[in-house]
């Protein structure tokens, strides 16, 4: 119903789902938090929009994690949803984002301590390689692939270990092509703990996520601090929120005059992409 664009429908069914599992916090979200595909007005845009911040608030506030069961609800909520169409109402998200980029980092400190904490930079190495890790969903024929691909494969491999983990299930030449760059790849479909688990062990200079926003097991991962720097790209060019995030590497080209305001991140803008 919702990829239809019958919102009101889609709203409805998941009230019935809210009010049959009442204590699940993924039907509360999900009811919370949907928007349509498709808007007829701006006013339309406006109402939605005002409902996703009052519920958002309100979901944020009503999250219990002071007993283990209550950090296992919130984790099954935060793995069942992004906030993939609110780019498509064409505002500045900065502020809708930071409290949802708030919520998910309390939420995955809650449940992962161990890779929350702050990571010192290595010290100055004359010679060595720079360790560089990319976190994707989309490391195959995708859009994400058109636009970032490169940086994994054509990165100087004089100055750079280039490090891929791979969270989607899709594999094709493109995903052989990224295995063949990599000084060192990693596939784990859906699994987080192995991915924050083969990241922590690479003791990485930098962590870079490339669709952040697209797939919630990647917003979850970069609400981790699991690299001493950490950026993030376009999935949608849209800033994540997430306080774990230092960087956010965007095209000069496609940034207005006082762009930093749309960011959580402090905002690269990096010229001839």
């Amino acid at each position: 119903l919702r990829l239809a664009n019958r919102t009101g429908a889609a709203r409805a069914a998941a009230a019935r789902a809210r009010r049959a599992f009442p204590t699940a916090a993924r039907f509360r979200l999900l009811e919370a938090l949907m928007l349509p595909c498709l808007y007829e007005s701006s006013e339309e845009v406006d109402r939605y929009r005002q409902r996703f911040a009052e519920n958002l608030h309100d979901f944020a506030r009503s999250l219990d994690l002071s007993t283990r069961e209550g950090v296992a609800d919130a984790l099954d909520a935060l793995a069942h949803h992004t906030n993939f169409y609110l780019a498509a109402q064409g505002r500045n998200d900065v502020d809708l984002q930071r409290t949802y980029g708030d919520l998910v980092a309390r939420v995955m400190a809650a449940r992962y301590p161990q890779w929350c904490g702050a990571r010192r930079p290595k010290g100055p190495d004359t010679g060595a390689r720079l360790r560089v890790g990319f976190v994707s969903g989309h490391l195959s024929r995708h859009s994400v692939y058109k636009t970032h691909g490169a940086w994994l494969r054509l990165l100087d491999r004089g100055r750079f270990d280039v490090c891929g983990y791979y969270t989607g299930r899709t594999v094709d030449d493109r995903t052989e092509e990224v295995r063949q760059a990599c000084t060192h790849f990693v596939h784990a479909p859906g699994d987080l703990e192995a991915v924050a688990t083969a990241i922590d062990a690479a003791s990485l200079d930098a962590l870079v996520f490339l669709d952040v926003g697209m797939a919630p097991i990647v917003t979850m991962l970069a609400a981790l601090r699991l690299a001493p720097v950490q950026a993030v790209s376009w999935g949608h060019p849209v800033t994540s929120g997430l306080p774990t995030m230092d960087w956010f590497l965007s095209s000069d080209l496609m940034e207005p005059e006082g762009a930093q305001a749309h960011y959580s991140e402090q905002l690269v803008r990096l010229p001839g992409i």
